[in-house]
């Protein structure tokens, strides 16, 4: 993501944004990470945004849904993101070595749980703290994993056909058997209703 400047709006906090471009380079969306990264301190420094976004990108309107990093460990966020429709998750990262077998797992799992595509781009490289190697991949709405990259640099690519997602929800619609107490609130345009979420789980 990038930084913006603080603002009175957040808290006096900057956001950590991504930013969605069409392939003619349009900007289509800009997304503000819901979950900083407390245990580090991202907290301290960045607040968290309180929408999700889902913009059509491309000639057949796939559902895009960006998300950054730490966002990968919350399904509510997935969840809403595929209450607006999502169809392909885009996740952007610096995940660290020492986990990434999570970062593996957690977006295989989120494409099963939502029957999406998940583009999860991750970090190469070091820095003071930890290193970061890489593992970006490519995952089908049945959890597939259609590419996955080891800890080179590089452009990558796989072809992806929406309407897989489209028929696998079709043939398999676990989605009308989700409790709708049990997800989050949207009002329309895509933000939280705080009041839904619950309390924070005791630790």
């Amino acid at each position: 993501g990038v930084p913006t400047p603080p603002s009175p709006s957040s808290g006096n906090l900057a956001r950590n944004r991504a930013v969605l471009h069409s392939p003619l380079g349009e900007l289509s969306a800009e997304y503000d990470k819901v979950h900083p990264f407390s245990i580090s301190g991202e907290d301290r420094a960045f607040s968290g945004g309180e929408r999700v976004r889902v913009v059509p990108i491309g000639g057949d309107g796939a559902l895009i849904c960006p998300l950054i990093c730490y966002d990968l460990r919350f399904p509510e966020l997935f969840r809403a993101g595929r209450m607006l429709g999502a169809e392909v998750f885009v996740v952007i990262a610096n995940w660290p070595a020492p986990r990434i077998e999570h970062w593996r797992a957690l977006s295989i799992a989120r494409a099963i749980e939502n029957q999406a595509f998940v583009i999860a781009v991750n970090r190469v490289g070091a820095d003071p703290m930890t290193t970061y190697p890489g593992r970006s991949l490519v995952v089908g709405p049945r959890g597939d994993v259609l590419l996955e990259t080891g800890g080179e640099t590089g452009l990558f690519a796989a072809e992806i056909a929406v309407s897989e997602a489209r028929a696998w929800r079709v043939k398999f619609p676990i989605w009308r058997d989700s409790r709708p107490g049990l997800l989050p609130r949207l009002d329309a345009d895509g933000r939280f209703d705080g009041r839904s979420m619950g309390e924070k789980p005791r630790s």
